[in-house]
């Protein structure tokens, strides 16, 4: 999943920056998309990036009643921009069936591109579902669903 839109700087860092009221509509109908699927993360991981945080928190919010979600902060979702290939396998390495990532552009595409050999859109408050197969040689994946609000 990608962030919700962020808003203006205003003098804070990028990393500081938080959801517009536009990026949180956005998360709000992302999360009602993604009930409908009946799909539902086991685990949310999360960059630590202000925006991406609040997008998993509201995500959680909605979310929570239909299936608990651990959320971890973890650079990673931030720092791998430069090698996906290398975020795919960390991601790879937990343990969970249902796993959503809460990241940013361009990693989020790159990782679809990594397991899907797709390149897609990746609009503020998009997710991308995708079932993906991993052994110690080749990582596949296939997008089962899409929900793009942005």
């Amino acid at each position: 999943m990608r962030h919700g839109d962020a808003g203006f700087s205003n003098g804070v860092s990028d990393s500081e920056r938080g959801l517009s009221v536009r990026g949180t509509e956005e998360i709000a109908l992302s999360a009602s998309e993604l009930i409908k699927t009946g799909i539902f993360p086991s685990f949310m991981i999360s960059s630590p990036v202000r925006r991406a945080r609040e997008t998993a928190a509201l995500m959680m919010d909605c979310l929570y009643q239909k299936s608990p979600i651990h959320n971890r902060t973890d650079s990673m979702a931030w720092h791998y921009n430069s090698h996906p290939a290398a975020a795919a396998l960390d991601l790879l390495a937990f343990d969970s069936d249902l796993m959503m990532v809460v990241s940013h552009q361009p990693l989020i595409g790159d990782l679809i591109w990594q397991w899907c050999r797709k390149r897609v859109p990746v609009p503020t408050g998009s997710i991308y579902i995708i079932d993906y197969l991993a052994d110690r040689h080749t990582i596949s994946g296939q997008i089962i669903h899409q929900i793009q609000t942005g």
